[in-house]
């Protein structure tokens, strides 16, 4: 009986090192299916069933959670798909298919929070690869979209007088939040992490080009969330006294956007069609033609829904009926095809679930950043400015790229977060 309890701590050890490598293929997966949406729709819900069944087999094999210091914050996150569980309390019999459909797209917000919540926390080598691979397929989707440019330039650059830009995948919005998002994760692994030379000229090459290609992509958000995270980090050169790299860096962001007016015309007529876009905003009319326009009355329609429906809202399946019927009723100069959802996730919230569900919305969303305060993490701050910079400009939860990346990234970057008695005041990237 003794000579057993070896050969089972064996087979046990070695069970667990499957899993582990099972999860870091499921994430894996879950980031390149990010930028193959179009052809390989399936690969991020792969990735995620993999990291789930990571999760559930290593509970299976050890009757132990690995991540029980951070339940409260993964049961923060999990409380997103409860708000779409429970909209169908408040559903009309007409829609609810529309209802299951919500519920299987959210699902990612209860999965990997219960897997990441199992799995013990990955090595050193494994979460560095990871966040390269982020890196490396957001530079080579880059890539082939400047690639395209070239060939196409003066179709393209037309398109961006048009309130249309540059094909890209994930769709531009999403894409060029990414890229702030792997730029942020690549200066992260730059400084804190241990690399071989030649990964790091290849590292300081992603970035560069990244950066590159938020001004050529030149989406209003993406730049948005790109400035913001800039001026944060120049924010913690100062704080180290870094002065002269943080003066550079300021003197980059004041410089740039000066020499993409000048030398990039998609960014130039983006500028320009920005500035057509707003002042059109008092025509509704126009709203057919404009996508700010469009976003201002998306914002109208919507706030006639809340005033009706202030508490519990209209339930998320209702919303499209919903938002058809005030369009009509209050803008008939807007065709049915530019009717749109509410362009902000948080007004989304509120016409879906009312003042009680958003509540519980911002609970859940921002409850793990308060949860991590004191084991600061540069990056899971980047997530959450890119995230907030997202959902004020966009309903990002409504379709699956757009729950696939806060879903995946707030769990994974709280899953590689040292426990709190690993240490209380620790400063980590990422």
């Amino acid at each position: 009986m003794t000579q057993s309890h070896p050969q089972t701590d064996v087979h046990s050890s070695s069970g667990v090192r499957v899993l582990q490598l099972l999860s870091v293929v499921g994430c894996a997966l879950v980031i390149i299916g990010m930028y193959t949406i179009p052809v390989l729709r399936t690969l991020s819900s792969i990735g995620i069933g993999l990291v789930t069944l990571a999760g559930l087999g290593y509970w299976a094999l050890t009757r132990r959670f690995a991540q029980r210091e951070k339940w409260p914050a993964y049961a923060a996150v999990a409380l997103l798909f409860g708000l779409q569980l429970a909209s169908g309390l408040n559903t009309d019999r007409e829609n609810i298919d529309q209802y299951w459909k919500g519920v299987v797209l959210q699902l990612p917000f209860v999965l990997l929070p219960l897997a990441f919540g199992i799995l013990p926390v990955p090595s050193d080598k494994q979460r560095v690869s990871l966040l390269a691979l982020f890196v490396c397929v957001t530079a080579l989707s880059a890539l082939g979209s400047t690639i395209y440019y070239l060939f196409h330039t003066a179709e393209i650059n037309e398109l961006y007088t048009h309130s249309k830009l540059m094909p890209t995948v994930p769709d531009h919005v999403n894409f060029s939040l990414l890229v702030a998002l792997a730029i942020a994760t690549g200066v992260c692994v730059w400084e804190r992490e241990s690399l071989k030379r030649k990964g790091i000229t290849w590292l300081i090459a992603g970035i560069a080009f990244l950066v590159f290609f938020q001004f050529l992509l030149a989406v209003r958000s993406g730049l948005l969330a790109f400035y913001l995270l800039s001026i944060g980090y120049g924010a913690v050169l100062l704080w180290r006294r870094q002065l002269q790299k943080a003066f550079a860096l300021a003197g980059f962001l004041l410089l740039m956007p000066l020499m993409s007016y000048f030398c990039l015309p998609t960014f130039r007529n983006k500028y320009h069609n920005t500035q057509e876009d707003a002042g059109q905003i008092s025509q509704s009319q126009e709203a057919n033609r404009y996508s700010l326009v469009g976003r201002v009355y998306s914002y109208q329609a919507a706030w006639a829904i809340v005033k009706d429906n202030p508490i519990w809202g209209v339930g998320k399946a209702d919303v499209h009926k919903e938002m058809s019927q005030r369009y009509h009723q209050l803008f008939p100069q807007i065709t049915e095809n530019n009717y749109n959802r509410p362009h902000n996730q948080y007004l989304e919230q509120l016409v879906s679930y009312g003042s009680v569900g958003l509540v519980v919305f911002l609970l859940g969303f921002y409850y793990p950043l308060w949860w991590a305060r004191r084991q600061w993490s540069w990056l899971l701050m980047a997530y959450y400015v890119v995230i907030t910079v997202s959902f004020m400009v966009n309903p990002m939860l409504e379709s699956q790229i757009g729950t696939v990346i806060p879903a995946f990234f707030l769990a994974f970057l709280l899953w590689v977060l040292p426990a709190r008695q690993e240490g209380e005041s620790v400063v980590i990237a990422p």
